[in-house]
């Protein structure tokens, strides 16, 4: 058999480099939403707080390792679960023109005015697209990964004061990632909006509505009616 001519070749080459190229644009599309995902360590460490207050007193707890969305879920993100799933919103930061959902706030504004019923919803969605599973984190996950190895301490960061360092009396959220992250690279892991956890109507951690730097602590857990959502309250994902 004769090789082809170098015309042909390039022809060839072309047409590979396209079936390539749409294949990788498939697969993105197959991926869902971009989300940076952290490792998280397993471990031991303790949970609650040594002031022994009633549901918050010290235990060891032993956790495996995982990885989490190193911010919380954004309006961009959440915008693709929309426009792809076709389900129904009612979070007044977005809106919906001509069949198509669209930021009406900035889009790297976390993600609010969801139930816990729509977190879960999401997470699935994420899981299915991406092949792993991903889920909320349970309570003690999500106080685990918040702590970052530090025993004892009622912040992220330790023992110092939120002040500069969390998005707390404020009167709406901000940007994700505007403060600098915690020991284990999560950002806003208390401040800027509790976060849904998969234990049933349970939040953990602070928000932009909160004026009590003690609202902060990362052994605070916030138990909702069923079916709440509210502007100060969204979630981040976990990934097994």
């Amino acid at each position: 058999m004769s090789k082809p001519s170098s015309r042909l070749r390039w022809i060839l080459a072309c047409g590979l480099a396209i079936g390539w190229l749409a294949a990788g644009l498939s697969c993105a599309r197959r991926a869902g939403p971009e989300i940076r995902w952290v490792p998280i360590p397993g471990g031991t460490n303790t949970l609650g707080s040594r002031a022994g207050r009633v549901g918050e007193q010290p235990r060891v707890v032993v956790v495996a390792g995982f990885r989490m969305s190193q911010a919380e879920v954004t309006v961009g993100q959440y915008l693709e679960y929309l426009n792809e799933s076709g389900v129904a919103c009612a979070s007044p930061q977005v809106v919906q023109r001509d069949g198509v959902w669209r930021a009406a706030v900035p889009p790297d504004e976390p993600m609010s005015h969801v139930t816990q019923a729509d977190a879960l919803a999401f997470a699935a969605w994420v899981g299915a697209r991406s092949g792993f599973r991903v889920r909320l984190p349970t309570a003690d996950e999500w106080e685990y990964a918040a702590r970052g190895d530090v025993d004892g301490a009622p912040y992220p960061w330790g023992w110092a004061s939120p002040e500069a360092r969390a998005h707390f009396k404020a009167e709406r959220p901000s940007r994700v990632a505007q403060f600098a992250p915690s020991r284990w690279r999560l950002y806003d892991v208390v401040g800027n909006v509790a976060e849904w956890t998969a234990d049933p109507n349970l939040a953990c951690g602070g928000s932009w509505a909160d004026r009590s730097a003690d609202s902060l602590h990362v052994y605070r857990r916030i138990t909702l009616p069923a079916g709440y959502r509210d502007a100060d309250l969204g979630f981040r994902l976990l990934c097994e």
